[in-house]
Order: C-alpha cells, then sequence, then structure tokens
C-alpha cells in the first residue's frame, strides 16, 4: 500500500496532527488478542496510556534515546544496565514476555542500521510470529534534531509534539535497508505521505523473510 492524499490537520494552536493510514493496524492487531502486549520505544505520555486504555494493554516504556547521552551507544542506554541487561531488567517481572506491537515512532531515523539491529536481536526473545512493529521514516532532507514524541488523538490521529532545537540530516533509509537491518520482519503496509514521512508496518514472519538477493532490490517507494 503506497501513497497518501492526507493533509496535516491544525489542532490545538501550533500542534500539527496527521491521520496515520499505518496506525489503524496497531489498533487491529491489539483488538485482536485479549490482553495485547506492547512495547513503546518513545516517553512516557499518559495521554497515550489513556488512549490505548479501552484495549486493556499491558504497555512497556523504553524510552531509549532520553536515557542516553547522544555520544553514548546503544547498548549503554540505561545507567543501571547495558545491552541485553537492560531488557532483562524492563522485562523482569515477565522474562518470557511476547510483545503483539512494538511502537519505533520515529526512533528508527535516531539510529544507525548497526543499532537498529542490535535492537531487534536484544528483542528476539520477545517477538512472536505476528509482532507488529510501527515506524514513521523521514523521507526528507532533515529531522528534528531531538525526536519529537508522538500524541495519539482521536484513535489514528497523530500529533509530533514539541519543538527540537534545530535540524539534523535525516538518514532517509530505504525499505531494502530496513528488511536487512530487522531480520525475521517482513513489510506488512507502507505508505508515503504527502509530508514527506514514510510509514512503515512491519510483521515479524520469519518464515516470509525475502532471500538475501531480493532485498538488496531498490524500493520503489522512496524513489
Amino acid at each position: 500500500m503506497r501513497g497518501s492524499r492526507e493533509k496535516p490537520i491544525a489542532e490545538e494552536g501550533a500542534e500539527v496532527s496527521y491521520r496515520s493510514l499505518a496506525f489503524p493496524g496497531v489498533l487491529a492487531r491489539m483488538r485482536s488478542v485479549p490482553k495485547p502486549v506492547v512495547l513503546d520505544l518513545g516517553p512516557a505520555l499518559g495521554s497515550n496510556l489513556h488512549a490505548l486504555e479501552h484495549l486493556g494493554p499491558r504497555i512497556y516504556i523504553a524510552d531509549i534515546l532520553s536515557m542516553a547521552d547522544e555520544e553514548l551507544p546503544l547498548e549503554r542506554a540505561h545507567a543501571k544496565s547495558t545491552g541485553k541487561q537492560f531488557w532483562r531488567w524492563l522485562f523482569r517481572n515477565r522474562p518470557h514476555e511476547r510483545l503483539d506491537v512494538i511502537l519505533a515512532w520515529d526512533l528508527l531515523n535516531y539510529l544507525t542500521l548497526d543499532e537498529i539491529r542490535i535492537l531487534i536481536e536484544d528483542l528476539q526473545p520477545h517477538v512472536v510470529p505476528g509482532t507488529l512493529l510501527f515506524a514513521v521514516i523521514a523521507q526528507g532532507k532533515e529531522i528534528p534534531r531531538t525526536p519529537p514524541p508522538y500524541a495519539i488523538r482521536s484513535g489514528s490521529i497523530l500529533v509530533p509534539q514539541g519543538q527540537s532545537p534545530g535540524q539534523a540530516p535525516a538518514p532517509r533509509y530505504r525499505e531494502p535497508e530496513l528488511r536487512r537491518a530487522l531480520p525475521g520482519f517482513v513489510v506488512d503496509a507502507s505508505y508515503l505521505l504527502r509530508s514527506g514521512l514514510q510509514e512503515y508496518l512491519f510483521a515479524y514472519r520469519p518464515e516470509e523473510e525475502a532471500p538475501a538477493s531480493e532485498a538488496l532490490e531498490p524500493a520503489s517507494a522512496g524513489d
């Protein structure tokens, strides 16, 4: 699924929201299980917890970039533990927790491909066939220097909040690069928005993963 004619929606003064085309897939996945388990890789927002509470989820918060100094690698993101130890700490009460949804928001724009791969490898014990990963990938030249929190409004309306002190070059990841950095995940849906953002729903289906030769072919969505 490619493309969108959705226009940004002015909301709450200076905030600009948009109608996400991929987020309904997240909500559908959460509705499909009796007690959905969600890993939110952004900051803890009370409004988001409230927006999802009717689905009865168990939500884990791991705001990696806020916990880490920008000079530190991903594996040193938590002050008390490193690498896989952080995830063991996060899931300490349920060490065999299985995730239904991972909300990456625009985090992947701020990680190298190697760091993305590390993240997924560390989370491997907690993903199962059907796990969805929601990601917003910038295809413009620049991104905010620090990632904006994404607030959920009225189901599929998302609001990137706050103002970043300046801009930084966008990595502009293409689909083949992301697939190689997310072993076991396949593209379930992809939408290129008029704002220059590309929304992805990756589904963990290792039995369907494209062969390496196919993954090297250029993606059409971002060209």
